[in-house]
């Protein structure tokens, strides 16, 4: 068919608001933008006239969905599938479609989700000649997962769900690809780049373990972060005293996706919780270092989040296999006796998909922070 015929037709078929056009160009453009180093773009680039052919199909795509059908399976597997939620994961999304390949098997950047602090990114797994990651008739499989994980700009925040403390992939033996939803905090918020990499893929049994490639298999990703419809942030600047120290609130960032809030250390730290320890190694040697008595940063700091059908959702801690553990981590900056070089990020990933609607507070240091809406409907 003639192209100039299949616009027309286009065109007179569907006329999507500015808006639709807007957001589908900008899922075009960041799907087309990410070029990781040593990866690959599976989808050829469009051409200008095929974007415009989708865009005056918009409504069509956006009525089948951002997402194909087995991803958007993954997300609602993990986050929640109500029409709602899957809406909400369709507004945080991008697709991304980025493969790289170590020692026969590849690993695909399927999708991401981006509230503005964290990423959930989900991968598939799959070997290059198409046969089973395990055989079907595998015997005492328990999980599959990779042997280790790094990020230059990225911190672990896990998914606040009961069940194994680690991180598996999604996998049946005798299939051809596993999923993993891999969830981290941008530990500079305003950071454009993704860095992050995988290393050795393992299966563990009952009572083995097993690699599944080579020892040295990596899987690096390097990409642009596309800019995030941005959550709500409470409690900026604000102060308060704990545990006989003062802190400043950096914000408390809400989206349906996650809870997180930063908090810098006011007080005179080092003084009284910095500690110089010495070791003497076998040679006789002696080196030093600095331990941080960090539990009063944390201690007795609730983080619960509040919804108006009464439920709370605790993110203090996370208790699995009778461990108790905090979440959040302390991070110490360089040199660590200035002012504000302790800075506290608490939080965790929703267990599920959580619209605003259904949020009454975020209940901080025992302090509620309302998460309110205007009569239109809209967070003030």
């Amino acid at each position: 068919m003639d192209i100039d015929v299949l616009l027309k037709q286009s065109a007179e078929a569907i006329v999507p608001s500015k808006d639709l056009r807007d957001r589908t160009l900008l899922r075009a453009v960041e799907a087309t933008s990410c070029y990781p180093a040593r990866t690959s773009l599976r989808k050829p680039v469009l051409a200008a006239v095929m974007v415009a052919v989708i865009l005056g199909l918009a409504s069509i795509g956006y009525a089948s969905g951002l997402f194909s059908p087995r991803t958007m399976d993954e997300f609602t597997e993990q986050l929640g599938d109500s029409e709602t939620q899957q809406s909400i994961i369709e507004q945080l999304g991008v697709p991304l479609d980025i493969s790289v390949t170590s020692y026969g098997y590849t690993v695909t950047a399927e999708a991401m989700l981006n509230d503005g602090k964290v990423l959930a990114v989900l991968y598939r797994i799959s070997r290059e000649d198409g046969e089973p990651l395990l055989p079907a008739d595998v015997v005492s499989y328990k999980n599959l997962i990779f042997s280790s994980w790094g990020a230059e700009n990225l911190n672990y925040m896990p998914i606040y769900q009961d069940g194994d403390p680690m991180n598996y992939i999604s996998y049946t033996p005798g299939d051809t690809e596993g999923y993993y939803l891999h969830t981290v905090v941008k530990n500079d918020p305003d950071a454009e780049t993704y860095n992050f990499y995988f290393l050795s893929l393992q299966a563990w049994y009952t009572d083995a373990e097993e690699n599944l490639t080579d020892r040295n298999a990596s899987w690096k990703f390097d990409f642009t972060v596309a800019p995030a419809e941005e959550g709500l942030m409470l409690a900026e600047n604000a102060t308060f005293q704990k545990n006989g120290e003062e802190f400043l609130i950096r914000g408390i960032h809400v989206s349906p996706l996650s809870i997180t809030v930063d908090y810098t250390v006011l007080s005179d730290t080092p003084s009284h919780r910095a500690e110089e320890v010495y070791e003497t190694n076998s040679e006789g040697s002696v080196s030093s270092a600095i331990n941080f008595h960090e539990e009063a940063f944390t201690d007795n700091i609730n983080l619960v989040l509040r919804l108006k059908d009464g439920r709370e959702i605790d993110l203090s801690t996370i208790t699995e296999h009778n461990i108790t553990n905090l979440l959040g981590w302390v991070e110490v900056k360089d040199p660590f006796d200035e002012e504000g070089a302790f800075i506290v990020h608490r939080g965790a990933v929703l267990p599920e998909i959580i619209p605003y609607e259904q949020m009454e507070c975020v209940i901080f240091n025992d302090t509620e922070y309302k998460v309110t809406q205007d009569d239109d409907g809209k967070l003030e």
